[in-house]
């Protein structure tokens, strides 16, 4: 039966409007409510879930795949780098005893330079999911410009820094959260736990790539990864000084 669209008025005979594409307007009762849930739990486990087993399983061959096309069973991989990103960050919040990252009760052997401060370290600590998060951008520029003869392009990279992010967020909570929730007494748990996190970053980037780009020997991905790596470290170590600058400002003042 044909009806008219409410949000469009363009004609609609199945199920969505062929204009607009919203669904087929039906009123709210029990039954649609019931339905929605359903559905709600059924893309939950057939999106996210999936995702997230695709990748623990084989992390570059499920970003090749959606790339590819095959995305009907995948969810978002954008959404998917926020989901997996805040998840890990209320994991860690919330298992872990974050008044060891008090600026006050970091151990006076962390305090370092003028220009590397406890402040510092508690601002990588306190931001860090956001901060890589931020840099799936960045290393979406340099993975392109390192991989420029394989046929993907920027935005496509975009797409795999953001499967890389979520498998490495899924791998700290599985691994790394349960060993800081034992260990968070420890004296020098604050600087381990920040060493461990870049430790395991270069590991996750070759098994990325080399599980997207099969045929590339390994030596090759190891050479570019740590490229790439050495350039955000250079960024990075940028970044820091700037705000050790700014701190020393502030203090003057």
């Amino acid at each position: 039966m044909e009806t008219t669209c409410i949000n469009c008025d363009a004609t609609v005979a199945l199920q969505y409007c062929p204009s607009c594409g919203q669904k087929k307007y039906r009123r709210i009762d029990k039954k649609y409510l019931i339905e929605e849930i359903q559905y709600t739990l059924w893309h939950l486990n057939k999106g996210l879930l999936y995702s997230v087993k695709s990748l623990l399983r084989n992390p570059g061959k499920t970003a090749r795949e959606y790339i590819k096309g095959i995305r009907v069973n995948h969810y978002k991989p954008i959404m998917l780098a926020f989901v997996t990103t805040g998840f890990y960050a209320f994991i860690s919040m919330n298992l872990i005893d974050h008044s060891a990252f008090d600026v006050q009760s970091v151990s006076d052997d962390m305090q370092g330079t003028a220009l590397y401060t406890k402040e510092q370290e508690y601002f990588l600590l306190r931001y860090w999911s956001s901060f890589t998060l931020a840099l799936i951008p960045l290393f979406a520029i340099l993975t392109r410009f390192f991989f420029r003869k394989r046929e993907e392009n920027y935005y496509e990279h975009i797409v795999m820094n953001a499967y890389l992010q979520s498998h490495l967020n899924m791998l700290y909570v599985i691994i790394l959260v349960p060993i800081a929730f034992f260990f968070q007494s420890a004296p020098s748990f604050v600087l381990n736990w920040s060493m461990t996190k870049l430790f395991i970053y270069p590991f996750v980037f070759v098994w990325f790539f080399k599980t997207y780009y099969p045929d590339l020997k390994l030596s090759v991905i190891i050479r570019k990864v740590l490229m790439i790596f050495l350039i955000v470290v250079l960024i990075v170590l940028a970044v820091i000084v700037a705000y050790g600058l700014y701190l020393y400002q502030t203090r003057r003042v």
